[in-house]
C-alpha cells in the first residue's frame, strides 16, 4: 500500500480466499500540547445509556453498489449488538475486563432542515470506485459532492456513514473495507490524525456492510464496529508499531499484542509477560480478527469511549440514566483539572440547583437547571488546588459529595 503522511484508520485489505486487514498510517509524529482531562476513569461506564442518530449515505454507480435497506438495517443491528446489548460469550480469562459501551445507534428521523427522513440517502455517482488513487486519503472524496460523493449532514449532530465502492482501480492500491478518524484532540493521537469537521464520520465499503449482503462476506460485518472504535478515539490493540510489545494502544487493560490477528486462533500469544500473562485478545473489536469471533471492548476502552463522547462529541448524543434512584449523583473526573462533570443518576432531575463550596465553606460557584439534564459540565479552571464540596438540591432533598481540584493531575 502506498505510504501516506495523513493518518488514516483501518484501511482494510481483503482477498477472495482469506481475511486480511492493514492500516495505512505512518508512525506517529509529535504530541498535542493541551490540557488533558480525559485520563480519568469512570467507576461504572455503564451508568449512562447514549443514543446516537445515524445517517447512511449510499453512493452508487451500479445496481450492485446500491445496497438494499435490509442490508443497512442488518448492519445497524450488528452495531447495536456490540455497542448496546453486548452478549457475554467471551473466553473466561477476559470476562473480568470486558464492558459494554451502552451506545444505541438509530436511523435519524429528521434531516438537518427538519424534514422527515428514513436515515438513508441514496446518490448516484459518476465514479466507479472512490479508491482509484491516493486522492481518497488527501481529499476524502466520498464526503464531498464536488468529488462525486455526498456532503455530510451536520457532523456535530449526526453520525455520518458513507457507503460506497472502495475496490481498488489502481494496481498499486489495496481494496479497502473502511476507515475513520478520531475526535479532534482525542488522547494518544497525533495532530495529523485530526480532520475538518465535515470529514468526521465513517467511510465503508459497500461489500463490508451487513451479514446478509449478497455481494459481501459475513466475516466483514463487524468492520463498522471496528471503525466506530476509531471514530470514538480507540487505537488498534497493538498500538502504532508491529512486532513490538513495548508499544500498545494506551489502554491499561487491553492485553499486550505485537501484531494484528487475521484468524480466530485462541492460542495466539505474541507478548508473554509473567505468570499473569493473558493471550492476545483476538475478540477485541480493535483487532483484525474475523467477525465471527470479534466485537468486544474492555472496561478501559469503554471508559475512553465515554470520555471522548462527553468531551469531544457533546452534541452528538442524547443520554439517559439507567436506573431511577433518588438524588444520587456522581462526579468525574475526581481529582479534576480544568473541568469536571456531575452525572445525575436519577430520572427525577428537573429543577436542580448545584453549588460548590471551598474547604472554608465559602460558596465559589453555583448554577441551576430547570431542564432534565443528565450531565452538568462544571468549569473549574478558576479554582485553586484543594478540596471542594459539591451540593446538589432537588425539590425535597440535598446531597453533598467531595471533589479534589489538582491542575497538575
Amino acid at each position: 500500500m502506498t505510504q501516506i503522511k495523513i493518518i488514516l484508520l483501518s484501511l482494510l485489505l481483503y482477498t477472495n480466499c482469506s481475511i486480511a486487514q492493514t492500516c495505512g498510517y505512518d508512525s506517529i509524529v509529535g504530541l498535542i500540547n493541551f490540557k488533558d482531562y480525559n485520563s480519568y476513569a469512570i467507576n461504572d461506564p455503564g451508568l449512562i445509556d447514549f443514543y446516537i442518530p445515524v445517517v447512511f449515505h449510499v453512493i452508487y454507480n451500479s445496481d450492485n453498489d446500491n445496497i438494499h435497506d435490509s442490508v443497512i438495517l442488518n448492519q445497524l443491528d450488528i452495531l447495536n449488538e456490540c455497542f448496546f446489548f453486548c452478549e457475554d460469550t467471551i473466553r473466561d480469562q477476559f470476562k473480568e475486563i470486558v464492558a459494554c459501551p451502552r451506545i444505541l445507534f438509530y436511523l435519524a428521523s429528521s434531516d438537518p432542515y427538519g424534514k422527515s427522513t428514513s436515515g438513508i440517502t441514496r446518490n448516484y455517482t459518476y465514479r466507479k470506485s472512490f479508491n482509484s488513487s491516493d486522492s481518497i486519503y488527501k481529499f476524502d472524496t466520498p464526503k464531498y459532492k464536488i468529488y462525486g460523493g455526498v456532503d455530510a449532514w451536520d457532523t456535530d449532530r449526526y453520525l455520518n456513514i458513507w457507503v460506497c465502492n472502495l475496490e481498488s482501480l489502481n494496481v498499486n492500491n489495496s481494496s479497502l473495507l473502511g476507515y475513520a478518524f478520531p475526535p479532534t484532540y482525542a488522547k494518544n493521537w497525533d495532530q495529523n490524525s485530526f480532520v475538518a469537521v465535515e470529514r468526521q464520520g465513517v467511510v465503508m465499503s459497500n461489500k463490508a456492510i451487513g451479514s446478509n449482503n449478497p455481494f459481501g462476506n459475513p466475516q466483514y460485518s463487524k468492520t463498522l464496529v471496528h471503525e466506530m472504535g476509531h471514530y470514538f478515539g480507540l487505537k488498534h490493540i497493538w498500538g502504532d508499531k508491529t512486532s513490538d510489545c513495548n508499544d500498545d494502544d494506551g489502554i491499561d487493560d487491553t492485553p499486550l499484542s505485537s501484531n494484528p490477528s487475521f484468524s480466530c486462533s485462541l492460542s495466539k500469544n505474541t507478548c508473554e509477560s509473567g505468570m499473569e500473562d493473558l493471550p492476545d485478545m483476538i475478540e477485541n473489536a480493535m483487532d483484525y480478527a474475523p467477525s465471527s469471533c470479534s466485537g468486544y471492548f474492555t472496561k478501559g476502552q469503554v471508559q475512553r469511549i465515554t470520555i471522548n463522547l462527553l468531551n469531544f462529541r457533546p452534541k452528538l448524543y442524547s443520554a439517559e440514566p439507567r436506573e431511577a434512584t433518588e438524588i444520587r449523583f456522581e462526579i468525574f473526573p475526581n481529582p479534576a483539572q480544568s473541568v469536571f462533570f456531575i452525572y445525575n443518576n436519577s430520572l427525577d432531575i428537573r429543577n436542580r440547583k448545584y453549588e460548590i463550596f471551598n474547604s472554608n465553606g465559602v460558596l465559589v460557584y453555583k448554577t441551576q437547571s430547570a431542564e432534565r439534564k443528565v450531565l452538568i459540565k462544571i468549569p473549574s479552571s478558576n479554582l485553586s488546588n484543594g478540596i471542594y464540596y459539591v451540593r446538589v438540591h432537588s425539590e425535597s432533598k440535598v446531597e453533598v459529595k467531595k471533589v479534589f481540584i489538582n491542575s497538575a493531575f
